[in-house]
C-alpha cells in the first residue's frame, strides 16, 4: 500500500458522497480517486447529486489547462457600509404587503431581493 500512495495520487471529492439514512448517522466521503495522473495536468473532482441511492457518484476532471475558478457572487465586500445599508433599506422596505396567493408572495420576494441587491451595492 505504502509503494502505492508513493507513486499515486488521492483526490477526493468536495463533498460527501455517502449519505446514511439514520439520522444517527453522518454524510461522509467514501469514494475517491487513487490515480497516476501526470503533474503536468489539472484535475478537479466533482459530486453529482443524483440522489437514487445512499452514495451520490463523482466525476473526475483532467485538462491540460487550469480549471478558471468562479468567485461566487458576495452581497458586501469590507468596502460596504452596512450602516448605511441599514437605513437604505429601513427606507425602502414596505411591511405592508398583500400576501393572498402565490403570484403575491413571488411579487414580494423578487421585490424585497432587487430591493436588498440595490441597497448593498448602493451602500458600497
Amino acid at each position: 500500500m505504502k509503494v502505492v500512495l508513493a507513486v499515486a495520487m488521492v483526490l477526493a471529492p468536495p463533498g460527501p458522497t455517502y449519505w446514511p439514512s439514520s439520522p444517527a448517522k453522518k454524510p461522509d466521503i467514501l469514494d475517491i480517486f487513487v490515480t497516476k495522473i501526470p503533474g503536468n495536468l489539472h484535475c478537479q473532482t466533482n459530486n453529482i447529486l443524483d440522489l437514487n441511492s445512499d452514495h451520490s457518484s463523482i466525476i473526475l476532471n483532467v485538462s491540460a489547462t487550469a480549471f478558471a475558478r468562479v468567485e461566487p457572487p458576495r452581497l458586501f465586500s469590507p468596502l460596504t457600509d452596512r450602516l448605511v445599508f441599514q437605513n437604505i433599506l429601513n427606507q425602502r422596505i414596505d411591511l405592508k404587503v398583500k400576501l393572498k396567493s402565490n403570484h403575491d408572495i413571488d411579487e414580494a420576494v423578487n421585490n424585497l431581493t432587487m430591493q436588498i441587491q440595490s441597497a448593498a451595492c448602493e451602500a458600497t
